[in-house]
């Protein structure tokens, strides 16, 4: 479970990194990026950023080494701005929370249309079994 001083650290480098990605890059940042959360170690040396990419899977690959090319970057603006001890080293991490949810979401409604399905099926006259 994360300090006080975690949280505070990972909502604090969340904002400032989603400020970078809108307004400081020169290489664009990809379209439809949104840091949904940060995540520092105990010793606030390293951070996994959690990115959410609206797409495929492609436009999820694309944005995610468009953001470890721009690391460093991203990391000397965040030292830039952001006053501690330590900046930590940003790792990128997709987060495919929102893909999860629209998969389940679609396989709820897929359920629920199954009786309906289910229900037409046995209304459908019968053939009497024979061809021909």
């Amino acid at each position: 479970m994360p300090t006080q001083r975690q949280e505070r650290v990972n909502s604090l480098l969340q904002a400032e990194i989603s400020r970078i990605l809108q307004r400081e890059l020169k290489e664009p940042a990809p379209e439809r990026v949104t840091i949904t959360g940060v995540e520092v170690s105990p010793d606030l040396h390293h951070a996994k950023v959690y990115v959410s990419v609206l797409g495929e899977e492609p436009e999820v690959r694309h944005a995610l080494a468009s953001l470890v090319r721009q690391r460093k970057t991203i990391q000397r603006l965040v030292a830039e701005n952001v006053v501690l001890r330590y900046t930590p080293r940003l790792l990128f991490v997709a987060d495919r929370t929102a893909a999860r949810a629209q998969r389940i979401e679609m396989l709820l409604q897929k359920i629920a249309q199954e009786p309906e399905l289910r229900g037409n099926e046995h209304e459908r006259p019968d053939s009497g079994g024979e061809e021909g």
